[in-house]
């Protein structure tokens, strides 16, 4: 079974994946973690590689390599493009309230992201959601904030990764899933 789980910048999502990847004992993967390897062999950060990716292509070579990982196995995987890449995957999307993402965006101590202000983590993640959403269009034709590609919309504002992690859980049992398999692009 493969869990897909994407959300907005900040909702979340990558704490409370690899909390619900420990409750099922499968392998967590990040699609954000393997594109910050890619920034620094290429000498920039996230922001940087993604500003290169909107007039190049930064995105498909991760996401091959995400999906030879993945495909046929028992995996939870962060991605923006899961939902897509993993048609089989039950999907996930959480989302939170804008004023909480830049408020998580301000405290939290990653190295290529710092901010001064709630005002400027939330231009920050307006700007990244503008960036992924111009990207994924152009190699996918695929919108990854549209819910409507997904199986079970979350509100992480003010529940646990640890409660988050529950709900999918109650959901996956009540959904039967697809057999893991080959994703929708078998070029990729």
């Amino acid at each position: 079974m493969i869990i897909s789980i994407t959300g907005t910048p900040g909702s979340g999502k990558t704490t409370f994946g690899k909390v619900l990847a420990g409750k099922l004992g499968f392998p967590f993967v990040s699609g954000g973690e393997m594109r910050g390897i890619l920034a620094k062999k290429l000498g920039t950060d996230i922001n940087g590689l993604n500003k290169l990716g909107e007039s190049g292509d930064t995105d498909t070579q991760v996401d091959k390599e995400l999906v030879k990982l993945v495909r046929g196995n028992d995996y939870v995987v962060d991605s923006y493009v899961g939902a897509y890449l993993f048609p089989e995957a039950f999907k996930v999307f959480v989302d939170a309230d804008l004023d909480e993402r830049a408020r998580r965006k301000l405290k939290a101590k990653y190295s290529d992201e710092s901010y001064d202000n709630i005002e400027q983590a939330k231009k920050a993640i307006s700007s990244r959601v503008a960036s992924d959403v111009m990207r994924y269009e152009k190699h996918y034709k695929f919108n990854p904030y549209e819910t409507r590609h997904y199986d079970l919309i979350l509100d992480s504002t003010h529940t646990s990764p640890e409660e988050l992690a529950e709900a999918v859980l109650r959901a996956v049992q009540e959904k039967p899933l697809k057999k893991a398999g080959k994703s929708r692009n078998s070029s990729l």
